[in-house]
């Protein structure tokens, strides 16, 4: 949650006040780009601190945006799967909730300076809206199904590599 939190916090209260000299005196926009997540449209079970730490980033950056709108662009970007290290395990090419980091790069640049808080990619946007159109009950009790999914695969995993263990001795 540190993480996630304090350092938007604290870049900014060291930062804004640089770029907005820095504007004032060489009429030159600064930006501050708050990575975020589409983990921050609805509390998520089983990621409770993650998603409320992302909703705590877009807030930051919607005030932030319009408190300092003429001198320093502020940006949360909000996407969804990127194709990255980070999530290599998962991802690992472009598909249809996926996007490319140079395409995420792209989108961000192309959102800067316009609104506050973007998903950046179609396909993001989509997610999001769908996300907060479903009612809490259902998107809950889907997020449930899917990790009792993920512990029983993982537990067959576990049993698996004992068994093999097992029979290794």
């Amino acid at each position: 949650m540190q993480i996630n939190t304090n350092h938007v916090l604290y870049t900014a209260k060291v930062l804004l006040p640089q770029l907005v000299k820095r504007f004032e005196e060489k009429k030159v926009k600064s930006a501050i780009l708050i990575t975020s997540s589409i983990a921050s449209t609805n509390p998520i079970s089983y990621l409770a601190t993650y998603s409320a730490s992302k909703i705590f980033c877009n807030h930051i950056a919607e005030a932030l945006f319009t408190e300092h709108k003429n001198e320093v662009d502020v940006l949360a970007y909000t996407p969804g799967y990127v194709v990255t290290k980070l999530v290599k395990e998962l991802k690992t090419k472009t598909d249809s909730e996926t996007i490319s980091a140079e395409y995420a790069a792209e989108v961000i640049f192309r959102d800067l300076g316009i609104n506050p808080v973007t998903c950046g990619a179609f396909k993001h946007e989509w997610a999001k809206w769908i996300m907060s159109s479903i009612p809490m009950s259902v998107f809950q009790g889907s997020i449930k199904k899917m990790k009792m999914k993920d512990d029983l695969k993982k537990a067959k995993e576990l049993k698996k590599a004992k068994e093999l263990e097992t029979v290794k001795e």
